[in-house]
């Protein structure tokens, strides 16, 4: 029997943040058989539009993409993890893939994926290629250490929330004892190219960006910069490699607004 694929992902307000919601959904839909969003509204019901667009993409490809609509309560946090299980739980796959609304697979990867999938390996990580000020400059791997992607088992695996480790459960969802296990070197896929286009906004929806996680956080560390003058300046590099098929028209606009 042919194992599935679900992936699952949250976004709030992915219009006016500019985040590639539509083509992190179209890229999931080219390798997973279920694709999950989890959209946050206000407490009204009200959003930018973005619950709007991806209900015209669901209109287009059918049941396959599955929309989830919650209220977005702060505190900030705990809105993210309630996203995220409520996501995880409407998976159906046999195995999992958690996607962000601003990353993208790559279509030439797809098939690596369902390779990993064949040999029922219990998790793999994939690192990123993170995007920053524009979609031709990348942050080198040390700058962005944690940069990673997972795929795992749906019914035997479960992150503890330190990027290295993952625990397996028993089908009720419980963890086993004693089953913390370290990603080896051997785990880490890196031909699987993961997109991440986190840095790739206007300079003015950058800095709002940042002015909201600061609030919602309340970490404290975030300090809003103007022109992307930030602690990464030192650790760049020009990317001359190609992006993902469904990012041609989304980077042609980018490029006729930043000329």
């Amino acid at each position: 029997m042919a194992k599935t694929l679900s992936t699952y992902t949250i976004v709030r307000n992915g219009i006016e943040f500019q985040y590639p919601f539509l083509e992190c959904a179209r890229s999931c839909l080219g390798v997973a058989e279920q694709v999950v969003f989890v959209v946050g509204v206000d407490g009204d019901g009200d959003d930018d539009g973005t619950l709007q667009a991806l209900t015209d993409l669901q209109d287009e490809v059918g049941d396959k993409l599955r929309l989830i609509v919650k209220f977005w309560t702060p505190p900030h946090k705990a809105v993210f993890a309630e996203f995220k299980e409520a996501g995880r739980r409407a998976c159906t796959g046999n195995w999992n893939i958690r996607i962000d609304a601003d990353e993208v697979i790559h279509e030439k990867d797809y098939h690596i994926i369902r390779a990993l999938i064949r040999a029922n390996v219990r998790a793999y990580r994939f690192p990123q290629i993170r995007f920053y000020r524009d979609y031709f400059t990348e942050i080198t791997s040390e700058a962005d250490a944690g940069g990673y992607m997972y795929l795992y088992n749906a019914d035997h695996v479960r992150f503890t929330g330190i990027r290295h480790e993952f625990q397996e459960v028993n089908l009720d969802g419980l963890v086993y004892p004693d089953t913390k296990h370290q990603f080896d070197t051997g785990s880490v896929i890196p031909q699987v190219r993961v997109f991440h286009y986190w840095g790739v906004k206007d300079k003015e929806v950058m800095g709002r960006k940042c002015d909201e996680i600061e609030l919602q956080m309340k970490e404290g560390d975030w300090e809003v910069r103007e022109n992307y003058e930030w602690e990464f300046e030192d650790r760049m590099r020009e990317w001359s490699g190609d992006h993902p098929a469904v990012m041609e028209e989304r980077i042609k606009e980018w490029m006729s607004r930043n000329r």
